[in-house]
């Protein structure tokens, strides 16, 4: 086995338990090998445990703790024991979909596992050294959720390329030709595989679109960007007297459309901009008493984030003047580099452009299913916030 020997001054963030090891933190490389588990030393010849290894990436090991190597049956293991985590918090009790394995908060740095019930898993492979663990990934999937379809999801091309890799989709078990139904919160999902963006199911918001539902009754909802209409869904469940879903995709509103059919819901749609919607609704007076907007990942990195908060306030001034008094609007942002902070200047925005006072009454984060080692403040990317508006 290799060692990686840091430099002096690097040591402290890893001791602390954040997970990563820059290319800059790198003093040399010692041993013999050309496997990819590497065990990392401090400045004073010091075992801070193993990791797996990327020479190309600009994060070279990822921390794999303190283990004395890291085989198909550690791979297994530290899988059911992510499992386990889920079943402990009651997750696998209260919804059928849910993430399994979250990368370096399940010590599996690299790898993301989705569950949707009984019948089927996907994986995503975003490391070189977990994507040549494909197989053994497939295998331990299949023996702790026995009987259940295994697909592998493609990583992002750009993240692919940093680590030297080509991504692929691929089933490693008999191809589902049908979509499965599952539960969230009681409410049913049709997940298509053939279809799905990322792993098919933005699993980290689902406590958010609970709790939007439960404010729902009787009122009148608007879910921007809506993907596939777990918000208003929700809300239909909850007792929402009117639920419009919006999204540029056509696709993802012909999900929503299916996913209203499976519950018996009726869900008004509409295919095209955001905020061209939001413009014409005030034009032609039309006011709902909810209003969320959870677009797409708007700041990948932090030099995007001027331009992403821009966008962000202007939907959301726009999104204010259609909420009707006492009404509430919600913000959700799933990029690591915009959190609480950024969204309370938005709605600050708000207060200063619209003249309406806006009460922040519900600040999240994401869900217990998709922990973050403490000292990675990298792990924590998704917050929710929701404001009552005069």
């Amino acid at each position: 086995m290799r060692n990686i020997h840091l430099k002096r001054g690097k040591t402290g963030p890893i001791r602390a338990g954040h997970p990563w090891v820059f290319a800059g933190s790198v003093d040399k490389i010692s041993g013999h090998g050309t496997e990819d588990v590497v065990q990392v030393l401090g400045d004073r010849g010091d075992r801070l445990g193993i990791g797996l290894w990327s020479a190309n990436s600009t994060i070279r090991v990822r921390m794999l703790g303190d283990l004395e190597d890291f085989d198909a049956a550690g791979l297994r293991t530290r899988i059911d024991e992510a499992q386990g985590r889920r079943v402990r918090q009651g997750i696998t009790a209260r919804t059928e979909v849910y993430r399994c394995v979250n990368s370096e908060g399940d010590g599996l740095p690299g790898l993301s596992v989705d569950c949707f019930g009984p019948n089927l898993v996907t994986f995503i492979a975003s490391t070189l050294p977990m994507f040549e663990r494909r197989a053994e990934i497939a295998t331990a999937l299949g023996s702790i959720f026995a009987g259940a379809a295994i697909l592998e999801r493609p990583a992002p091309e750009s993240i692919a390329r940093l680590e030297g890799f080509e991504p692929v989709e691929r089933w490693h078990t008999d191809a589902l030709a049908d979509p499965v139904t599952v539960l969230e919160h009681g409410v049913r999902h049709v997940i298509d595989p053939a279809a799905m963006q990322k792993t098919g199911h933005y699993a980290d918001m689902r406590d958010e679109r609970r709790w939007v539902g439960e404010m729902a009754s009787g009122r009148s909802m608007l879910d921007a960007y809506c993907y596939t209409g777990g918000f208003g869904l929700q809300a239909m469940a909850g007792g929402a007297e009117r639920v419009v879903a919006v999204d540029s995709s056509r696709h993802a509103i012909e999900g929503v459309l299916a996913n209203a059919a499976a519950n018996e819901f009726e869900i008004a749609t509409h295919v095209g901009d955001v905020g061209d919607f939001l413009r014409s609704a005030f034009d032609r007076g039309e006011r709902f008493d909810i209003v969320v907007l959870d677009p797409p990942k708007l700041a990948p990195r932090k030099q995007h984030v001027s331009k992403a908060l821009k966008v962000y306030e202007a939907i959301a001034v726009q999104a204010a003047r259609i909420v009707n008094p006492g009404g509430m609007l919600c913000i959700g942002s799933c990029s690591e580099a915009i959190g609480a902070p950024d969204l309370e200047r938005v709605f600050t925005s708000v207060t200063e452009r619209v003249g309406r006072a806006t009460r922040v009454v519900r600040t999240a984060g994401q869900p217990g299913d998709h922990p973050y080692p403490a000292a990675m403040s990298e792990g924590r990317y998704l917050t929710f916030m929701a404001c009552l508006l005069d």
